[in-house]
């Protein structure tokens, strides 16, 4: 495929119109710690404006430094003992998270119906923190954990892992 010059400069111009400065435009350092916080920032960021991710994260946050927890070095385990402890999913998705669904479809599941779903399947495939789903670059099995992501409620497009793999930093994710 070509790169068409005029193209590229009609997109630049419509960033800048339409975006501003990009010197105020946001950027994530991402969870590389928090296997919990990648998890939940990437399932509730999508159709969202993104201060509702960050209350989010920061009820997540709060709740588990009511535990004496530190939600910024969580894994799987730690985010599946909170939706227990809050009595599954939906009590969840009322404490911490907020009750938007998966997706437009009539009775689609709520998104922390999908980060549990999540969570289980990546404790099932042994990936329960970041340091861990980093290793399967180096392993080639990476694969395998993408497809067990993209078969949660709403996932199947793949664009909620490429955003966990970028906030857990994971090498060569743009």
């Amino acid at each position: 495929m070509e790169l068409d010059l005029d193209d590229v400069a009609a997109l630049t111009t419509a960033c800048h119109r339409d975006l501003g400065n990009p010197d105020g435009w946001f950027v994530t350092t991402g969870y590389p710690k928090s296997l919990a916080l990648c998890i939940i920032d990437s399932i509730y960021s999508t159709g969202a404006r993104y201060t509702s991710v960050l209350n989010v994260v920061a009820r997540y946050r709060a709740y588990r430094a009511e535990q004496g927890g530190d939600a910024d070095t969580d894994g799987v385990e730690e985010l599946l003992t909170t939706i227990d402890e809050l009595g599954g999913a939906d009590a969840w998705a009322t404490r911490i998270g907020n009750r938007r669904p998966t997706s437009t479809a009539q009775n689609a599941p709520l998104k922390s119906v999908a980060v549990a779903n999540i969570a289980s399947k990546l404790a099932d495939l042994d990936v329960r923190t970041t340091d861990q789903l980093r290793a399967r670059v180096h392993t080639n099995t990476l694969a395998v954990v993408k497809n067990a992501w993209r078969t949660a409620p709403g996932q199947r497009s793949g664009i909620t892992w490429d955003y966990a793999l970028m906030l857990a930093q994971v090498p060569g994710v743009k």
